[in-house]
């Protein structure tokens, strides 16, 4: 799932945002839609920190 960062920081980044990230097995593509860049690909078995 591709997602800008803006939204990804503002919505993602809660437990139970990730533990449904995980669960679903969702991958995901944070991109900076103003640069026009992939800011970061995180697999949907790798856990953040």
């Amino acid at each position: 799932m591709a997602i800008p960062a803006d939204i990804y920081h503002n919505n993602f980044q809660t437990p139970l945002a990730q533990l449904m990230l995980q669960t679903a097995q969702i991958n995901l593509l944070i991109f900076d839609p103003i640069q026009e860049v992939i800011r970061q690909w995180i697999n949907s078995t790798t856990t953040e920190a």
